[in-house]
């Protein structure tokens, strides 16, 4: 027979056991079903594929994105960072798939093929860090590992696509011109060999030169105008000749109620059939000829109303 001294040191000792036992299975599961809850506190996100890697930063209420290593920061596509941080606070973690290592490649989750997100707190500390991989065959799941561990998993709430890319084109904001139409009150345009000065007269009305004219050109100008949008960016390394100082070739002034967008173009790549233009000196663009052609006006395509 046991003496109770023994029994009662048998019973810490498998008390002890179970313990641990719990702290084992513990670590070998998610400690959390949304790791990526906390993203929208994130002050910076890191996604890596592959060698490639983009960082989006929060500077007050906005996000910059930059190549790393010290390089610039530009304006962001608020809508795709906005895809991004519902996508990764949505996830949750589900069913486990495998707990081999070799099993990364299969599921994509592996570093050549895997999307790895990793948000950060302003001081730097990890707030999540996981590689997302290929989409499941319900195309409603995605399958997922934690970045510190082999076990594949399977998650929803996202899809591969929200996650965007790991390239700096595709976070910049392409916006060059974004104004509401009926704040523009005049255009002036500084053609190579021509100047055509239009003004706002009315709620419906505009003049060329100070004399009336057809609103219906202008009105089409405008549309173009207040959305202008980048087809891409320069790259300096490609292009270095393409500077801010460099965009002589014409120029278009857009006066708001508010502000004052100045629109500077640069002679035409003709091999690529596009121009460099650019609003601010971060933000060098191409713009295709097709779309430049229609914002160059001569004062001859303006024509005074009809009489009634």
């Amino acid at each position: 027979m046991f003496s109770s001294r023994t029994l009662q040191i048998l019973g810490v000792v498998c008390g002890l056991f179970v313990i641990a036992w719990g702290a084992y299975l513990y670590v070998q599961v998610p400690h959390a079903s949304a790791p990526f809850k906390k993203t929208g506190e994130a002050a910076v996100i890191l996604i890596r594929q592959n060698g490639r890697q983009v960082e989006l930063r929060r500077k007050d209420k906005q996000w910059e994105a930059g190549a790393g290593l010290g390089g610039p920061f530009y304006r962001t596509d608020a809508d795709r960072v906005k895809t991004l941080l519902s996508g990764v606070e949505s996830l949750h973690v589900e069913d486990e798939i495998s707990a081999r290592p070799q099993s990364a490649a299969e599921f994509e989750v592996d570093a050549a093929s895997g999307t790895r997100v990793t948000s950060q707190a302003a001081n730097g500390k990890i707030l999540a860090d996981g590689v997302f991989g290929k989409q499941a065959p319900d195309f409603t799941h995605i399958y997922f590992r934690y970045d510190d561990r082999p076990n594949v998993y399977l998650a929803g709430g996202l899809i591969r696509g929200e996650l965007g890319e790991p390239g700096l084109a595709y976070w910049r904001d392409k916006n060059l011109i974004s104004m509401a139409e009926p704040d523009v009150q005049s255009v002036v345009i500084q053609g190579p060999d021509f100047k055509t000065s239009l003004a706002r007269a009315g709620t419906a009305a505009w003049t060329l030169d100070g004399k009336p004219i057809d609103p219906a050109p202008v009105y089409a100008l405008i549309g173009q105008l207040a959305h202008l949008k980048a087809d891409d960016f320069v790259d300096a390394a490609a292009s270095p000749t393409v500077t801010m100082g460099s965009l002589k070739f014409a120029h278009v002034t857009i006066q708001g109620k508010d502000r004052t967008v100045e629109l500077s173009i640069g002679p035409e790549d003709k091999a690529a059939k596009r121009y460099p233009a650019a609003t601010d000196p971060l933000d060098l663009a191409w713009i295709s000829e097709s779309r430049v052609a229609p914002l160059l006006l001569k004062p001859s395509a303006f024509h005074a109303p009809r009489k009634p």
